[in-house]
């Protein structure tokens, strides 16, 4: 009995020392752990002055996760767009590689080019007879000479007579660069604004005249659906919780917006309110952009008509060159306005958002010494407050006021996708404009 209860002592001291061991390894494991988890976070997240425990380990563990991840997001963001800026400028090359090799045929050699011509074979023929080139001393000894009596004059008496360029070869390039360019670049302009409107849910302010010529192939490739309500988050730049919100938008309109704020005065230390207005609340960047987009577009119907005709007629010529100038000049500037609406932001004054009504919506109110203002800047929209605070002064000396503005931001892909399409098809615009410039102005001179 005494070797019974012997044997099942040492088999139990046994079993513990062995889970004493199995816990101790899986404690250092778990220091281990804890200890390369630390080594792995940055300096600028340790907590100086307190004790380091597991816990804090996690806590900071967890806060430098979260700025990877905004680090990765903003590092996306920044790809996506020199992806962008990589295919405007990619298709803006192809564009001028396609105009370089169509109109090479077409280009009319100059006066200066032939000068130049033949003043290069007349010195090369001089090179050749009076220039030794069998070693370096007697090729550096006739090469002086050859230099000095060279007459550099001698293009100037090829031609003493002006000679003014082929008109006739000028009207037809520019017949040719009308018939070819111009109706592709009017419908495809056209094509991309009516997008960029249904982009900004203005479809229904185009003319539908023009519509029911298009063609089922472009609509398949429309890009932009119908616009729907979108909600955006949007945080500090700097990091701070100090301002969020969030924004419904619905083309031009704000249909809702939640926002949270510190505020020493209410419980917890934040302020939260949601205004859903009753009246309508509207970016004007977004349109004033619509409106230009619009008139763009009723330019191009009208411009596109006489192109038609045009077209049929085979009337290109100097008068109807005129004509296409005068359209993308007008084109051009509407282009101009149109992106420098979204891009420019535009900030109310502080008395303008005292008074703006749809601010007050708010449930709860807004504490009385704060404004709040949302507007675009490019492909953001920015939400930011502004609270007034009174500092105490020494009589007679008047009471400052001191102004703390808040702002909370995000990229909306929508906008960037508005002002992307705008570049690529203003850079279009111009392209045609500098191709048919040249030509233009040339016929100008010679032929009027």
């Amino acid at each position: 009995m005494s070797t019974h209860q012997a044997s099942s002592g040492q088999s139990l001291s046994k079993k513990k020392e062995t889970h004493l061991r199995c816990e101790r390894q899986r404690r250092e494991a778990i220091n281990n752990g804890y200890g390369e988890l630390k080594e792995l976070l940055p300096k600028s997240l340790s907590s100086q002055g307190c004790k380091t425990t597991n816990a804090s380990i996690l806590f900071r563990s967890f806060d430098y996760i979260g700025q990877l991840q905004e680090k990765i997001s903003s590092q996306d963001e920044e790809l996506d767009k020199l992806k962008a800026n990589y295919a405007a400028l990619e298709m803006i090359s192809n564009q001028y590689e396609n105009l370089s090799k169509e109109s090479s045929a077409h280009v009319v050699e100059s006066r200066d080019q032939k000068m130049l011509v033949k003043l290069l074979e007349m010195s090369f023929d001089s090179f050749k007879k009076d220039v030794d080139t069998e070693d370096y001393t007697k090729l550096t000894q006739t090469l002086i000479t050859w230099v000095e009596k060279m007459d550099y004059k001698v293009g100037l008496s090829v031609e003493p007579i002006f000679e003014p360029p082929n008109t006739e070869a000028l009207l037809k390039e520019c017949a040719w660069l009308q018939e070819s360019k111009v109706p592709h670049v009017f419908k495809e302009l056209e094509f991309v604004i009516r997008e960029i409107c249904k982009k900004l849910n203005i479809s229904s302010k185009l003319n539908t005249k023009f519509l029911n010529s298009i063609t089922e192939e472009k609509v398949a490739k429309s890009c932009f659906g119908i616009n729907q309500s979108e909600k955006h988050m949007l945080v500090s730049k700097s990091g701070a919780d100090q301002l969020k919100a969030t924004v419904f938008l619905l083309g031009e309109n704000v249909c809702q917006v939640e926002i949270s704020f510190k505020h020493s005065k209410y419980p917890s230390g934040v302020f939260r309110s949601t205004a859903m207005p009753n009246v309508q609340w509207k970016l004007q960047q977004l349109q004033d952009t619509g409106n230009y987009c619009v008139k763009i577009h009723q330019t191009l119907v009208k411009a596109l008509e006489s192109i038609t005709k045009l077209e049929q007629d085979k009337s290109w010529d100097l008068a109807s060159a005129d004509f296409v100038m005068s359209a993308i000049t007008q084109l051009t500037d509407l282009f101009k306005r149109a992106k420098n609406a979204m891009i420019l932001p535009r900030k109310k004054t502080l008395a303008e958002l005292e008074n703006f009504q749809p601010t007050k919506f708010f449930n709860p109110p807004l504490p009385p010494d704060y404004l709040i203002s949302v507007y675009i800047s490019a492909s953001k929209v920015i939400c930011a407050t502004y609270q007034t605070q009174s500092k105490v002064s020494i009589p007679p000396l008047p009471i400052q006021n001191s102004l703390n503005i808040s702002q909370a931001e995000c990229i909306v892909p929508q906008f960037m996708d508005v002002l992307y399409v705008l570049n690529v098809a203003s850079g279009q615009l111009n392209h045609l404009e500098m191709s048919m410039k040249t030509v233009v102005c040339q016929l100008n001179k010679y032929v009027k």
